[in-house]
């Protein structure tokens, strides 16, 4: 018999403090496994690429960039990635722009941050061989077919 699949997980923030707490959270999630532990946007990418997760924690605000970008390159590849945006930017306007711009989940960090675990315990739940996580189209999918590619 297989073993169940895991769900691969890309973590993007600038916070060394941050990082290392996401990586203790998320051992006490089965069938979670960490593919990569991004600082700024370009690492972000490059490790998506390189891993294709199907879920990304992601801040918004990091050296050398936007977690808004990295989020719009990632929709705009894999619809299907979970993109998790945990940030300590609370205000409505960041939320409704993330959201606008495919982001699937917005958690702060510092009222929500165990939301992430049960977020990501809910989509391992949803893990099947050959399936996507996501399965619904983002409003930001019709804008990545267009003549123009995707950049940051």
């Amino acid at each position: 018999m297989k073993a169940p699949r895991c769900l691969k997980v890309l973590i993007v923030d600038d916070s060394t403090l941050i990082r290392a707490h996401l990586i203790e959270l998320l051992s006490e999630v089965e069938r979670v496994e960490i593919v990569g532990l991004a600082r700024d946007p370009n690492e972000a990418l490059a490790l998506f690429e390189a891993n294709r997760p199907d879920a990304v924690i992601l801040d918004i605000q990091m050296p050398g960039g936007s977690g808004i970008k990295v989020l719009e390159r990632i929709k705009c590849e894999a619809q299907s990635c979970a993109v998790i945006m945990l940030t300590n930017h609370s205000e409505a306007v960041y939320r409704q722009h993330c959201l606008k711009k495919g982001a699937d989940y917005f958690f702060q960090k510092a009222t929500e941050f165990q939301k992430v675990a049960e977020t990501l315990r809910e989509l391992v739940h949803r893990c099947k061989p050959g399936k996507p996580i996501l399965k619904r189209r983002t409003p930001h999918e019709k804008d990545c077919f267009t003549a123009r590619p995707c950049r940051i």
